[in-house]
């Protein structure tokens, strides 16, 4: 069953929405004031004033557990947007430069080195199979690229596999719906360009 790739757009105005560049997140993830009355030892304080400081380490801890929350919310939309992003580069498609300025980030350098090795990697695969002449060639390629897809996650590097799945399952995509070439008449593989510049060979006018 074929299956139809997304390609994610970041646009100015979901890119301002983030959490990464939401001013009021940023207010609301300072940190939580504790209320005067916390610091204070119980032998200073009388009943009403016990009560008052159980009250406010109650509120205290309450928020803290909302900001910390509200945090790994936070982190999470970002990761999610950095991995996104990552996928896109790896498959050989074009960022832009919001994209590339997100990816580039220094906490996502690791993802980042990731992508742009997978991209490499499948680069290479994907010119063995438009150089390809038959079918069981580049059923060996796609081979060799899903043992490597094994290697990978076997070896503990699962955001490398992972990658290199998806922008793998792309180029196999791509030639199960004859982007890189055509059958001739024998049933061997050409290039699409040959197709290409013999449909512009054969045209003729009729006068």
């Amino acid at each position: 069953r074929r299956q139809t790739m997304k390609t994610l757009t970041i646009d100015a105005s979901s890119w301002a929405k983030s959490s990464f560049f939401n001013l009021n997140q940023k207010k609301q993830s300072g940190e939580v004031k504790k209320d005067p009355i916390l610091s204070k030892s119980d032998d200073e304080l009388d009943k009403d004033g016990l009560k008052r400081k159980k009250q406010a380490q109650l509120r205290f801890e309450q928020e803290a557990e909302i900001k910390r929350l509200r945090e790994t919310a936070d982190e999470i939309r970002q990761n999610d947007i950095a991995d996104k992003i990552a996928e896109k580069l790896a498959k050989g498609e074009q960022l832009t430069a919001q994209e590339e300025q997100y990816i580039k980030q220094p906490k996502y350098k690791h993802l980042y080195d990731d992508a742009v090795n997978v991209r490499n990697e499948v680069k290479n695969y994907e010119n063995q199979i438009k150089n390809a002449r038959t079918d069981e060639k580049v059923q060996q390629v796609l081979s060799l690229a899903k043992k490597r897809i094994h290697e990978e996650s076997k070896a503990g590097r699962v955001k490398y596999a992972e990658l290199l799945s998806k922008a793998v399952l792309k180029v196999e995509e791509k030639y199960n719906n004859n982007r890189y070439h055509y059958k001739d008449a024998k049933g061997n593989l050409k290039p699409k360009a040959e197709q290409n510049e013999n449909k512009k060979s054969t045209f003729s006018i009729t006068i």
